[in-house]
């Protein structure tokens, strides 16, 4: 195989594992929305919303507890009770790759778990500043299902 044919080989297998793991929201555009601290980006839920709805594969990640989670809920969240024994192995169990949009009610719990999933070697972070209270008071709807 010649020069020219082994370079276009490489860059196509460049391409094709750039373009077949997720794309991190900060690289499709993320940065516009909310105030990065530590790393992380602390978003209104407004811009939450407007973040779910132009990124699709962001995603969703509710530190509550089970009760809370039923009684509504961002569609599509992922839960994991911030209680539980087992929040640091359930977290593990999430890709660490994706985008995550970690709340809780407040913002508390979450804002507790966020150095956990720094520290899990989450790549791309970002925080609903308070919780389900900002969603609600921000006239969203919340699921049940």
């Amino acid at each position: 195989m010649n020069r020219t044919a082994r370079v276009f080989f490489l860059l196509a297998a460049i391409g094709a594992a750039f373009l077949s793991r997720p794309l991190l929201a900060v690289e499709q555009g993320v940065e516009e929305f909310g105030n990065q601290i530590n790393g992380i980006r602390h978003l209104t839920a407004t811009e939450a919303s407007k973040v779910l709805k132009q990124f699709p594969a962001v995603r969703v990640l509710d530190v509550r507890t089970g009760f809370e989670f039923n009684r509504g809920h961002i569609e599509g969240a992922v839960h994991i009770n911030y209680y539980s024994f087992e929040f640091r192995q359930k977290l593990q169990q999430l890709d660490k790759e994706t985008t995550w949009l970690v709340h809780c009610r407040s913002g508390v719990r979450s804002g507790k778990s966020l150095p956990i999933l720094q520290e899990l070697g989450f790549q791309s972070l970002l925080h609903l500043d308070g919780g389900t209270l900002a969603w609600h008071r921000a006239g969203l709807p919340l699921h049940t299902d």
